[in-house]
């Protein structure tokens, strides 16, 4: 059973505080994006470009030898100026940009790869173990605030590798444990407007990121993550002495009238066998694929205006436009889902998912191709529109998977998608370089991959479809045949259960499909 029909007022206020758990732990590893160049400067990695350091004496030296060429051309052709020997003057000097595969590597696998893989584990724990969800979730908290702060202390490129990688082991236990903490405080018709604001979350922390730009450029970086990771350790304390751990619905513990508690490795293989149902499996790549194009302009947007347009402040903009606008669509994503879904059933909440992605992505393409600020405006319905899929993606993995399994189904989707999407920025470097072009390098991996999801969105309606009528046919030649036995009265319960096999795992997949 769900603990309630309607949401109470602790139920919101639980929300509430998942949300704000949810801000930091997006805050934390996003800050990375406008903190980069900063670090890149001071450590030394990634791509960079040899320019003056002394462009008076440059200068002087260049009208002495009659040269017609600026300082700035004359240390970007002669990169060996930057890297002078003992003795000599110091007329150039490196500038490290923050871009190229180092850059990427700490945005993408570093991250990724250690937080997708934890994820799986931790969702599975919290079910087999029966441990204190809220507890857990608190001391990850503090655990990975504590990852930022230590972030401020690096001095090599080695040092921020090892904290994002912890960073991502994590907060890998984030979204799991928080959304099976909700999906027992919010009933089914509830559930993706509560999932649309829990995912407030990425936006306002995504947002609140660019902040950094202000406090790197009076502070320093490292005060940035001194700031970004010390509210952690009393959001922790909040989280574990105001928030209730729900009582779990008997299901976590038994799956069928028999009263035998199933093994851990029963419940493994169950959620891992959920996913190989071809709606999830076209819907993780779908997500995959979503994923993908999200990761890549999210880490990849400040370099982007950086190279083309470097006077643009980006936080006068993006501070409040994924803050209000992606918040916004994720929120009226989960309601139009939710209202729609409790009349069609899941298939309005698939259709949302594809119409969100082809009407975004034409706005993805001109923020790209019209200069600021019609380039930020354009991401207003970017954001507004193509940020809807969050919620409803994580709506239909729980109406598709029974409640025991939820965190297990939770986990193992944010691995495929995360796992997948999150590694996709790789090609970013490499696909710049052969069109030698980052703006149409982000073409194909921006937009065309919302695109590209909105596709494997309405393939996954089809195979809904398929499996539908298939399921319906089943029901319908069950139907005579389970009448007539109830109507013979000395056919026992058990018989009629032996007969229709309403096992919880088939139970469970029927009313999934809204039989």
């Amino acid at each position: 059973m769900e603990l309630n029909e309607r949401p109470s007022c602790y139920s919101v206020y639980v929300l509430v505080v998942l949300v704000l758990v949810f801000l930091f732990n997006q805050l934390d590893r996003y800050i990375l994006v406008t903190t980069n160049a900063s670090m890149a400067q001071e450590l030394k990695y990634g791509d960079r470009v040899c320019i003056p350091s002394n462009a008076t004496a440059i200068q002087a030296i260049l009208d002495t030898q009659g040269e017609n060429i600026t300082p700035d051309a004359y240390c970007a052709n002669t990169p060996a100026l930057c890297d002078p020997q003992e003795g000599h003057a110091i007329l150039c000097g490196w500038k490290y940009l923050g871009t190229g595969i180092e850059y990427q590597m700490l945005a993408g696998p570093v991250f990724i790869l250690f937080f997708t893989f934890a994820g799986v584990p931790l969702g599975i724990t919290a079910e087999i173990t029966r441990m204190n969800r809220t507890l857990f979730l608190s001391v990850i908290l503090m655990l990975w605030s504590l990852m930022t702060v230590l972030t401020g202390l690096a001095q090599a490129y080695w040092h921020i590798a090892i904290c994002r990688i912890l960073l991502g082991l994590f907060e890998a236990g984030c979204t799991p444990f928080a959304v099976s903490i909700l999906s027992e405080y919010f009933t089914k018709d509830y559930r993706g407007v509560a999932l649309g604001i829990y995912n407030l979350g990425i936006y306002a922390g995504y947002g609140f990121s660019f902040l950094a730009n202000i406090i790197d450029r009076t502070s320093g970086w490292r005060t940035v993550y001194y700031i970004a990771g010390s509210p952690g350790i009393a959001i922790a304390l909040l989280l574990y002495l105001t928030v209730k751990e729900p009582q779990r619905n008997k299901l976590f513990d038994y799956v069928d009238g028999t009263g035998e508690r199933k093994t851990a490795t029963w419940k493994f293989l169950t959620a891992m066998k959920f996913f190989v149902n071809p709606v999830l499996m076209c819907l993780c790549i779908g997500g995959a694929i979503r994923q993908g194009g999200g990761y890549t302009w999210a880490y990849n947007i400040k370099n982007y205006f950086d190279h083309y347009f470097p006077s643009v402040k980006t936080e006068d903009f993006m501070t409040w436009i994924p803050t209000v606008f992606g918040a916004g669509g994720a929120v009226v994503g989960g309601m139009i889902s939710d209202r729609l879904a409790s009349k069609s059933g899941i298939t309005s909440r698939l259709k949302v998912l594809v119409l969100s992605q082809v009407v975004a992505a034409p706005f993805a393409v001109l923020t790209l191709y019209v200069d600021p600020p019609f380039a930020f405006i354009m991401q207003i319905p970017a954001f507004f529109i193509g940020d809807m899929w969050i919620g409803v993606c994580l709506a239909v993995v729980i109406d598709l998977t029974p409640p025991q399994l939820r965190t297990s189904a939770v986990a193992i989707y944010m691995f495929i998608i995360t796992a997948i999407g999150g590694n996709l920025l790789l090609l970013l470097p490499s696909l710049s370089t052969a069109m030698n072009d980052m703006r149409g390098a982000l073409v194909v991996l921006y937009p065309t991959l919302f695109g590209a999801s909105a596709v494997a969105f309405l393939v996954t309606i089809f195979v809904f479809w398929n499996i539908q009528r298939k399921k319906m046919k089943v029901v319908q030649e069950r139907t005579p045949l389970i009448l007539n036995i109830e109507e013979d009265t000395t056919v026992s319960n058990e018989s009629l259960h032996n007969l229709v096999d309403t096992s919880e795992e088939k139970y469970l997949s029927l009313e999934a499909y809204g039989y």
